[in-house]
């Protein structure tokens, strides 16, 4: 395992949720694919890309429903599901590894997780899709700050403070109710996917539902996981030359620092 970067470490604990995680759903033939970072480092590195630290998993909303109903149960019982970026999120935290050198913030925290994001129908209007992407990003912010919240930019923690306040003012779960009521109310014929519990500008991207048709399984470090077979199609559509790494002064982990 490449240690260029120092994360070898907590490359090897993300390791071992996401085992726990492909475990779970072998057993219940629940498909998942490595997306974004994790699903990039795949292609271009066989593993993990040297400076990222954490990692991702899509699954569409039919397999997310499933997992979210047995992971619970049948999880590591030292694993906890949290919330650790993004309330919306759902997210596999080790409790056990705080990651060296990282100093604890308020309540924001300092072990490693996968998060996991479900795929839903988005609409194949343009303004209505983006009108939706707009709704679910304010939705997912009034269902509270997460704990990682601490360590956010100042530009973050402005737009997490006003929508944690609207929030507050209509209730935090009824906020996850109109969330998750408005990620499932695109009809199942529609032509693509979005990730809405993004919270991000990555909520407004729509992609071809046939590139997550096939899934079939890719190297991953010394390990197996899943991944879909696109894997060109969407990564071309993220990154662009995906093949060509970034420049050496991009090269740094992001979601440990008070940078976004």
């Amino acid at each position: 395992m490449d240690n260029s970067y120092g994360l070898a470490e907590l490359h090897e604990q993300l390791l071992i949720i996401m085992d726990d995680i492909d475990r779970v759903c072998r057993a219940h033939d629940i498909k998942y694919t490595l997306s974004d970072g994790t699903l990039l480092g795949a292609v271009r590195h066989k593993g993990f890309i040297p400076w990222d630290d954490d990692a991702d998993v899509s699954m569409v909303r039919s397999e997310f429903e499933r997992f979210e109903a047995v992971y619970e149960k049948e999880k590591r019982e030292d694993f906890i599901v949290g919330h650790p970026c993004n309330p919306a999120t759902f997210s596999v935290i080790n409790p056990n590894y705080d990651i060296p050198g990282m100093e604890k913030k308020g309540d924001s925290i300092t072990n490693p997780w996968v998060s996991i994001f479900p795929m839903d129908n988005a609409p194949e209007n343009k303004q209505i899709a983006w009108l939706k992407a707009t709704e679910n990003r304010l939705l997912s912010g009034m269902m509270g700050k997460p704990p990682q919240y601490a360590v956010f930019s100042k530009k973050s923690k402005r737009l997490w403070g006003i929508t944690d306040f609207l929030g507050r003012i209509v209730g935090h779960e009824r906020a996850a109710k109109w969330f998750e009521r408005s990620c499932i109310s695109s009809s199942d014929k529609t032509s693509c996917y979005a990730f809405y519990s993004y919270n991000s500008k990555g909520c407004y991207k729509r992609y071809p539902k046939k590139w997550f048709n096939e899934i079939a399984d890719i190297a991953f470090e010394d390990r197996t996981y899943m991944a879909i077979t696109h894997y060109d199609e969407y990564l071309t559509n993220l990154y662009g030359d995906y093949m060509t790494p970034v420049g050496e002064e991009f090269r740094k982990a992001k979601h440990y620092s008070e940078e976004e």
